[in-house]
């Protein structure tokens, strides 16, 4: 904004553009900031709400100036004018062709001293991070793509001298160390194109005992060639840090323990078939306590075997569990996310445990082998992804923003709702 405001202050008859990624941050951000900046320095100008427009009436040298604001959602609005600037907000939240396919032709009929000016964080769901990346390194005057003419410059949030420390803390507790990294401490991030890359079997299995006092959690996920639930438990977190495969583990206040894996294949696969499997594994261990169950939402119209869903038969099954099943599926990658932050957050706490029983083996290969393939699990191997489906749809209901917290980012300190189930 700063350097916007300057070249069109000081340069005769200037044309600028600034490209957002979304009208949002141009109404909300950019148009409003802007106007309060040049009123602060009574500096005439007009505006036009229609088409985001600012216009200087009279600059310091003189003549006219105009400030155009963008949204990279609309590309046709984005083609050939002669300018004097060009800024790029939040780069990494937008598509590159944009940049790729718009920005090259903007500056190409520009006058030789136009100035670019392109800022943004490292968004681990942005579609043009990669580019981001390739343009930081022709800046970077110590990278082999540098080009003369470029800058490139990396500012930490925590160098900030207005930061705090206690909302810092809040940060790290809801979001995974890759992700904190990028997002706070400016890196680029690794290749890595696994879905859960935070999951660690020295860390994660271990033996998992039940405690009898506490509600047990059932979770679905329904496929004709694979029908899972999991068993699991929501437990205190260990105040006290200690040492498991010699290595120091710092739990989360809430920690989901994994127990055990049902999974059916083979033959017939039914709803009511897996729920006899449950009821099987229930008798085994004489469980005769609170049953909260969760799972695919897609299961309210969803059939198996006959005209009833498959939410129908479960409920006929098990009439005295509460159901926390929401009416709509999560963002996948949102639910992937809250995995991976309860898996191990940027705090180094760790909120998610599997019991190392040869049952669970499923559960542990899908967060071992499960490949990222377009922001989204890939789904191409049958074999995979239903179980961390289905612990996820518990995770993502029972881990959110706390709406009691004032500090309401990423996801806050996932707070646990089971105390909210209802029959």
């Amino acid at each position: 904004m700063d350097e916007c405001l300057r070249v069109a202050m000081n340069t005769a008859f200037a044309v600028c553009w600034i490209i957002c990624p979304n009208y949002e941050t141009v109404r909300d951000v950019y148009r409003k900031n802007i106007i309060l900046r040049l009123n602060a320095f009574d500096v005439p100008i007009k505006t036009n709400k229609r088409d985001n427009r600012i216009l200087i009436v009279r600059n310091s040298v003189g003549t006219v100036a105009e400030i155009f604001l963008k949204s990279a959602e609309n590309e046709d609005n984005l083609r050939g004018r002669k300018l004097n600037f060009l800024g790029l907000d939040e780069f990494a939240l937008i598509d590159p062709k944009i940049w790729t396919a718009v920005a090259p032709s903007i500056i190409g009929v520009s006058t030789t001293n136009a100035k670019v000016v392109i800022a943004s964080s490292s968004r681990e769901d942005g579609k043009g991070k990669h580019l981001l990346k390739t343009l930081y390194s022709i800046g970077d005057i110590n990278s082999i793509g540098y080009q003369k003419g470029w800058k490139s410059w990396k500012y930490k949030s925590t160098e900030s001298p207005y930061v705090d420390e206690n909302k810092l803390a809040i940060i790290k507790a809801g979001m995974t160390h890759a992700a904190y990294q990028q997002e706070i401490n400016s890196e680029f991030g690794g290749t890595q194109n696994v879905s859960y890359p935070e999951f660690d079997s020295r860390i994660h299995v271990k033996p998992i005992e039940l405690n009898y006092q506490i509600p047990l959690c059932l979770s679905f996920d329904f496929n004709t060639d694979l029908m899972t639930t999991t068993i699991s438990q929501i437990v205190d977190g260990s105040p006290v840090p200690y040492l498991h495969n010699s290595q120091q583990i710092k739990e989360q206040k809430k920690v989901v323990n994994i127990f055990h894996c049902i999974n059916t294949g083979g033959g017939k696969i039914t709803t009511q078939r897996q729920c006899d499997e449950i009821k099987a594994f229930l008798q085994s261990i004489e469980w005769i306590s609170e049953l909260v169950i969760y799972g695919d939402p897609a299961g309210k119209s969803h059939h198996t075997s006959s005209s009833d869903t498959d939410w129908d038969i479960i409920r006929m099954n098990f009439p005295e569990a509460y159901y926390s099943v929401p009416d709509s599926h999560p963002a996948i990658r949102d639910r992937v996310n809250i995995v991976n932050v309860k898996m191990m957050n940027a705090n180094g706490e760790v909120g998610l445990f599997i019991n190392n029983t040869e049952d669970c083996k499923p559960m542990i290969r899908d967060f071992e082998e499960i490949v990222d393939k377009g922001g989204k699990p890939d789904k191409s191997n049958p074999e995979l992804t239903h179980n961390s489906d289905n612990i996820g749809y518990m995770i993502a209901y029972e881990f959110e923003i706390d709406n009691d917290n004032d500090d309401k980012f990423f996801i806050g300190w996932l707070k646990p709702k089971i105390n909210e189930r209802i029959k």
